[in-house]
């Protein structure tokens, strides 16, 4: 049988959890604040990660807190202040760059779950030896560690071992940009990069004074995807696959893990992974995780959402409009990109008009026609860059329940004395709760069992389901079901507060640094 690994999926805000979780994620991660490498995501505060927290935990999804920057001393007072209220609150684990909060978190917490970031620049197995003896629980792996150096890592210890499946890659060594930092003083390492490695250049032989390339993006890489791999990633027995898109919107967060988590689910057929394109892309590659040619790893043409190829401009009309030859449907409030040779046009179909020049809401295939003030050319390509529909689409699947939790539900009691319920999960959970008021003798009405096990079990607002109800019960009892639907609820808030008790105290000692 398969190893399960974990998907562990990106958060920016509560509306990117909820759709990570409605998509089959098992684990978020997210930022709190400004202390983590994504300063310019929404992120968190620390209300937002109480109710993410209870969000995800009732639905068995773990949530660790990114603090993957280095710190300078005058900021660690507030960085330990926030650990500890992290840990008391619940947090499942830390993902951390810098080696002095990384010592103080395992010294004050060696029963939390620390994470070595993929910033830490672990790349060898004797790097994650050494992290493995001094107490971390897993190691994120560089984006530049290939599949067999992960094989030899799995073999040789016993940690964790996290690696990304899908997003976007970084031209660089992970964790030793300073690109950004010597050009405009903004640090990936303190969660300000400003992705210089996304701008046109142009590389020049300055001993010869030669150029060798035209002005075009050198150093921006495509994004990796490895839903064709998900075996191989498995067989490297790999413990967790990270999805990166802390800067990404919900719609991509659901798009991306829907689509791997059926991979992981059906690893017997051909994952179906068309609708990766339809949201944020550059384009996809293998990356050094599989080996892929470098020169086939960059996109020369174009560093942000590439889109997906529609057609071709097909004429140009002298009333204003263009005529584009479709191979893929094209929708009223689509927003497309014509690539011309002097510019991009980028435009929103407010109106679309079919070959007898009516307005429609969508065309299959075959001639459609626009009205813009640009004029592209003849054969111009045409990309669609955001599908109204295919978003549309995707906004109605979040918030859901990817998967519901049975319960086990025992009403009792006798007239005259209070009615009981116990509900008890899988995971040991168990309450009770009795009603205030007493059971009264029906007159001339039998007991239904079947009707009062089928009012019990209207869950659709939660995330469980009624998996076994018995009805202890005297025949002559008289059970109103106001007062039925009034212990269910009650009896499903008291199990929500025992599923998400927290059972932590913390002993630090803040240590001064000024």
């Amino acid at each position: 049988m398969s190893k399960k690994i974990e998907l562990l999926a990106p958060a920016a805000d509560f509306e990117c959890l909820k759709a990570a979780v409605s998509a089959g994620a098992t684990s978020v991660y997210l930022g709190v604040g400004k202390l983590n490498a994504r300063q310019y995501a929404t992120n968190f505060s620390i209300d937002d990660l109480r109710d993410a927290l209870f969000y995800a935990h009732l639905r068995n999804v773990k949530i660790f807190v990114a603090l993957n920057i280095l710190f300078d001393d005058n900021q660690l007072n507030e960085v330990y202040e926030l650990i500890d209220e992290l840990y008391l609150l619940g947090v499942d684990g830390l993902i951390i760059q810098d080696f002095g909060v990384l010592n103080y978190c395992l010294q004050q917490y060696p029963d939390w779950f620390i994470s070595a970031s993929t910033q830490m620049s672990i790349d060898s197995l004797e790097g994650v030896q050494f992290l493995e003896s001094i107490g971390v629980k897993r190691v994120v792996l560089g984006r530049e560690c290939n599949i067999d150096q992960i094989k030899n890592i799995k073999e040789n210890t016993n940690i964790e071992i996290e690696a990304f499946g899908h997003g976007a890659l970084c031209v660089c060594v992970s964790g030793q940009c300073l690109l950004s930092y010597h050009i405009g003083e903004r640090s990936g390492n303190k969660g300000t990069c400003a992705q210089p490695c996304r701008k046109k250049y142009q590389l020049i032989d300055i001993t010869n004074n030669i150029n060798l390339s035209p002005s075009c993006y050198l150093l921006s890489m495509k994004d990796l995807k490895t839903t064709n791999k998900i075996k191989d990633l498995i067989d490297a027995q790999i413990d967790s696959l990270k999805i990166e898109g802390r800067m990404k919107s919900s719609e991509y967060v659901y798009n991306v893990v829907s689509t791997y988590s059926n991979a992981l689910n059906n690893l017997n057929k051909v994952t179906d992974d068309t609708n990766l394109s339809y949201t944020f892309q550059r384009t996809f590659t293998n990356g050094h995780l599989f080996k892929s040619d470098v020169k086939s790893m960059v996109n020369l043409e174009r560093p942000n959402h590439v889109g997906i190829e529609i057609g071709k401009v097909n004429k140009v009309l002298s009333n204003g409009k263009i005529e584009i030859k479709l191979n893929h449907p094209l929708a009223q409030n689509d927003f497309i990109r014509i690539v011309s040779k002097n510019k991009d046009i980028e435009y929103k179909i407010a109106k679309l008009y079919d070959q007898k020049d009516k307005l429609v809401n969508s065309i299959l295939s075959g001639l459609a026609y626009i009205k813009i003030q640009e004029k592209p050319n003849i054969g111009d390509k045409v990309y669609l860059t955001d599908s109204y529909i295919f978003n549309k689409e995707i906004i109605k699947k979040y918030p859901c329940e990817y998967q519901r939790f049975p319960l086990y539900f025992t009403l009792f009691g006798d007239i005259n004395d209070v009615l009981t319920l116990k509900i008890s999960d899988d995971q040991g959970h168990k309450i009770s709760i009795s009603s205030q008021n007493l059971i009264q003798e029906a007159t001339n009405i039998k007991l239904d069992k079947e009707r009062i096990a089928s009012q019990l079990s209207k869950l659709n607002d939660t995330p469980y389901y009624l998996k076994k109800c018995n009805i202890d019960l005297p025949e002559n009892a008289f059970i109103p079901i106001k007062e039925l639907n009034e212990l269910r609820r009650q009896g499903i808030e008291l199990l929500n507060s025992e599923k998400v008790k927290i059972n932590r105290t913390s002993n630090k000692k803040l240590l001064e640094y000024n």
